[in-house]
């Protein structure tokens, strides 16, 4: 759960930086999202970072993990929320989290 959380995290603020330099360079060309939402996603990611950096900071193992299954399912509780997973994300991570139960329904 922690390196998918990281990698998620990771690929958003480099997306958000790439996206800010070529607005800079060529602010026409630019067709973004609607700022509530972009604003929204900004947020959202922050919280998430901050949130694994307590994680992180934790010294008890099992705490940590019942945490960050938290954390997790919350995240892509919020992505499915604001429409930024397709169907196929949307079951991928039903799998991950619930092995035994097999498709969603």
């Amino acid at each position: 759960m922690y390196i998918k959380l990281r990698a998620r995290i990771t690929a958003f603020f480099l997306k958000h930086e790439v996206d800010r330099l070529k607005a800079k360079k060529n602010p026409e060309k630019i067709q973004n999202k609607p700022d509530e939402l972009q604003s929204f996603a900004f947020e959202l990611f922050k919280c998430l970072r901050q949130m694994m950096l307590h994680i992180i900071n934790l010294k008890e193992m099992p705490t940590k993990k019942k945490q960050l299954k938290q954390v997790y399912e919350w995240f892509f509780a919020k992505l499915k929320a604001i429409g930024a997973l397709s169907k196929e994300e949307i079951e991928e991570e039903f799998k991950f989290l619930n092995p035994d139960k097999g498709l969603m329904t």
